[in-house]
């Protein structure tokens, strides 16, 4: 009698588990277009530095996303010459939940690493630029402020991706294109 009860209630939980995942996994896109609206770019980081430095190709500052059926769009501003320079970014949903493709300098692939989408979102995007990878880790928040632990956690990914906590840019600091936004 016992054994039937444990074997149930385990039975129970395993369902339960499986469903709740499912029902996750399956509105994950969904809630993607939560991520739409306005953004600021908090702190940046790459596996190769230069290409995030002052005229690097991925020094691209975030200004808003905007979640449509099959794409997201970034809004971005690359700061050029002293200019801040408009590229809107188009990224292709997929078949994985919380996965982007995007063309930008090579092939892009572009994961939502952790997210609360009224708050703050980070994403791993993984470059591929003739046959070299550069992994660029973004934070954005709503405000130019979020709390110190997803700081830690950003300061934590990048660690596991290889990169110097050391060499992460503070662009509420270090971003032109961020100042005099409204």
């Amino acid at each position: 009698m016992k054994i039937n009860l444990l074997l149930s209630l385990g039975l129970v939980l395993v369902s339960t588990v499986h469903t709740c995942q499912a029902a996750s996994d399956k509105n994950a896109i969904d809630d993607m277009q939560q991520f739409s609206g306005k953004w600021f770019s908090i702190y940046l980081a790459s596996s190769i530095q230069k290409r995030i430095e002052d005229g690097g190709d991925m020094k691209l500052s975030i200004k808003s996303i905007a979640v449509r059926e099959h794409v997201v769009l970034f809004d971005m501003y690359l700061l050029k010459d002293g200019k801040c320079i408009q590229h809107l970014l188009v990224a292709n949903k997929t078949e994985k939940n919380n996965v982007l493709k995007l063309d930008y300098e090579g092939k892009n692939t572009v994961h939502v690493e952790k997210a609360d989408a009224q708050k703050y979102i980070i994403f791993s995007t993984h470059n591929i630029q003739n046959g070299t990878e550069t992994v660029v880790l973004e934070l954005y928040g709503r405000t130019e402020v979020v709390k110190e632990n997803i700081k830690k956690f950003f300061k934590n990914l990048c660690q596991k991706y290889g990169i110097n906590k050391d060499d992460i840019i503070d662009m509420t600091k270090d971003n032109e294109c961020n100042k005099d936004r409204e």
